[in-house]
């Protein structure tokens, strides 16, 4: 082999591995990362129980730690076995639903799901892209919207879906600060462009916040 295609083949060997890595490390963000400040956030509202001698709150408590870090370590497993997405035999419309109803159990925050394209079908490696966003973005409403209300919607928009996650809580500057600095939104926009999509984050007009993700709506997605 000479020597420029022997370059072009390190280069394009370092680049496929290079790219491996950026989903590797996207996966245990958004599988594992995710488990593990749960699981933190509730260790002080555990010891703050044990002091107070409240052993059914402390059980509550060691109950959820229990739990995340089991579902954390199922997670990890699957990552280091390349099983990427979290299959539903319902599909996304499935998939959404059980996240959805994750989300108002540990959050506390009331979660709204209008899912407009209840028979929509996209390629495997789309479907765990947009879950993944989906989940990173609730995630962010969790952590950083002082939330009271938030929506999950998804609809068709003129040969494209849109997905929606937005909440009534801190807008403006601060939550935009916040979110921009997140490691999350950075692999979110990693994932969209993966599948051909865009993410914007920008306030919710009723106030809040509101992350909007568009991808091509494959022929066929909605039959």
């Amino acid at each position: 082999m000479c020597p420029s295609n022997q370059r072009r083949q390190n280069a394009g060997l370092r680049a496929a591995l290079s790219r491996e890595r950026r989903i590797m490390a996207a996966d245990v963000h958004d599988s594992v990362a995710q488990n593990l400040t749960f699981a933190k956030m509730r260790l002080p509202l555990l010891r703050d129980a044990i002091e107070a001698g409240d052993a059914q709150l402390a059980l509550a408590f060691l109950e959820d730690v229990r739990e995340t870090l089991g579902e954390a370590h199922g997670n990890l497993r699957a990552v280091v076995t390349r099983m990427r997405s979290r299959a539903d035999p319902q599909g996304l419309a499935g998939a959404f639903e059980a996240l959805a109803a994750r989300f108002r159990a540990r959050s506390g925050i009331a979660l709204e799901l209008a899912n407009h394209v209840p028979a929509l079908r996209l390629p495997a490696p789309a479907q765990a892209e947009l879950f993944h966003i989906v989940q990173e973005a609730l995630a962010n409403v969790e952590r950083h919207s002082r939330a009271r209300h938030s929506w999950l919607t998804l609809e068709p928009q003129a040969g494209r879906l849109e997905v929606r996650v937005e909440d009534d809580g801190l807008g403006g500057a601060e939550r935009l600060a916040a979110c921009t600095g997140h490691h999350g939104l950075a692999i979110m926009r990693e994932r969209a462009r993966r599948i051909g999509g865009e993410i914007w984050i920008g306030p919710r007009p009723a106030g809040g916040t509101s992350v909007r993700c568009t991808l091509p709506q494959p022929a066929g997605a909605l039959a």
